[in-house]
């Protein structure tokens, strides 16, 4: 990717398909910090810089972090195609949750793939790059997981969002919202919801829910 398409203000528009990865309780400064650097050691991503402006130059890890949102950019690259522009962001609820997000905008998935809206609907098929999306953010996970163990992780359109609204995180989760998929969820988490939902048991330990198609039975 070129330095002026990854400036260009257009091309970090719209929503994010995001992995949200929770960490509970919240304060563990060291853990976070761990599991930053894993992220951004995965393959599949260059960086991290601290300002859009700082594309290509030395990557700039953190080494401490504030309660606001810690933003770092860099460049993701799936299987087969072009690099894009994507970012991470920190958000520390209070007496909640840590948590770790990887976001790709879609004005950037623009650039390598056809996007059409919704993102999620009937027919999988609509968006078939969320399947390598999907596998690279499963390999993400399981790389942060296995230097800094988390409790949940989310993959999806602007699924960070949803935790707010009690949508799924570690104090809330239920067996019924693990069904849909689109998770990565520890064995201790998995078994104490005594789910009945059948996931993937990944080398790293984690168990994947992956998101369920319409064809699927």
């Amino acid at each position: 990717m070129d330095r002026n398409d990854f400036l260009k203000g257009e091309n970090w528009y719209g929503s994010y398909y995001e992995l949200a990865i929770e960490f509970c309780p919240d304060g563990n400064d060291a853990r976070l910090l761990r599991a930053i650097q894993a992220l951004w050691q995965s393959e599949f991503l260059t960086g991290p810089w601290s300002r859009r402006e700082n594309y290509m130059a030395s990557a700039e890890m953190p080494i401490l972090l504030e309660r606001d949102p810690n933003r770092l950019y860099g460049l993701i690259e799936l299987p087969g195609r072009d690099a894009i522009g994507c970012l991470s962001m920190t958000v520390r609820e209070e007496e909640g949750s840590d948590w770790l997000d990887l976001c790709i905008p879609t004005g950037m998935l623009d650039l390598i793939f056809t996007v059409r809206y919704p993102l999620f609907s009937e027919n999988w098929g609509v968006n078939p790059w969320m399947d390598d999306v999907e596998k690279a953010f499963v390999q993400i996970a399981e790389t942060v997981y296995k230097a800094s163990p988390f409790d949940v992780a989310i993959y999806g359109e602007e699924v960070s969002g949803y935790t707010s609204s009690g949508y799924m995180s570690i104090e809330t989760a239920t067996p019924e919202q693990l069904m849909g998929g689109g998770y990565l969820v520890s064995p201790p988490t998995f078994n104490n919801l005594r789910s009945s939902v059948e996931g993937v048991t990944l080398a790293s330990g984690l168990l994947w829910v992956p998101y369920k198609r319409p064809f699927d039975k």
